[in-house]
């Protein structure tokens, strides 16, 4: 089960503080409080909250000027933040959202229409989470196959120089012993030559990644799936 979204609800109006604090938590979420700016960029940055609820009208510091902060350092950039103010005219809303804001409620509201922007928000962000997180695993995915296959690559023409090496070292030395006492060994070493080389062309033609169980839980390259059945 994932745990509860956090929010923080920052605001110097300790009514509505406390109000939108009950009304959240009975919603099932972790809540934080905070009175003012300074407060709240400090409980931020120990928290780490999920989403914001600021109000704009502060002393101290204005919210505003707590989102522009917020957004400028890398360890709280990615929170949501949402407005909640009286100021409602359009260019407030303009300077909301020039300052970073992703989200803009203008008082007075209902504790219902609070609700509901909250969990859009929030459900909104998680589904951009989850796709970016598809699009980083498969980007991880894709890496690991080109890898795999440019590793298959080098092996097989660095293993490809060895075979021809060793073929002709046995061609010399077939020419100059006695082969009634040694063709049986040869045979057999032009067998394990010959299963070497398939091995090497397998590798060369390696075009996905598919695996195999090999022992204690590890998984090996499948060489016949990823060369395509290739013989």
């Amino acid at each position: 089960m994932m745990p509860a979204a956090k929010i923080l609800v920052v605001d110097d109006d300790l009514g509505l503080l406390q109000l939108m604090r009950d009304m959240l938590v009975r919603q099932g979420y972790q809540v934080l409080v905070a009175e003012s700016g300074p407060l709240a960029l400090d409980l931020a940055l120990r928290e780490h909250p999920d989403l914001i609820l600021l109000d704009v009208m502060m002393p101290e510091m204005d919210g505003f000027e707590v989102c522009r902060r917020l957004r400028q350092d890398p360890r709280t950039a990615d929170i949501l933040i949402t407005f909640v103010t009286a100021k409602g005219k359009l260019q407030d809303k303009e300077v909301g959202f020039g300052a970073g804001g992703d989200d803009y409620l203008v008082k007075p509201f209902s504790m219902r229409e609070l609700v509901l922007r909250v969990n859009a928000t929030l459900e909104r962000a998680g589904r951009i989470r989850e796709q970016v997180e598809a699009e980083q695993e498969q980007r991880i995915v894709e890496e690991k196959r080109n890898a795999v296959i440019e590793l298959a690559g080098a092996t097989s023409h660095e293993l490809n120089q060895l075979l021809f090496a060793i073929r002709a070292y046995v061609l010399v030395v077939s020419e100059q012993v006695d082969k009634a006492k040694l063709q049986a060994d040869l045979d057999k070493l032009e067998e394990a030559l010959a299963a070497m080389g398939a091995i090497i062309h397998k590798l060369g033609h390696v075009q996905a990644y598919e695996t195999k169980e090999y022992q204690d839980d590890v998984r090996i390259l499948d060489l016949d799936r990823s060369a395509g059945g290739e013989p």
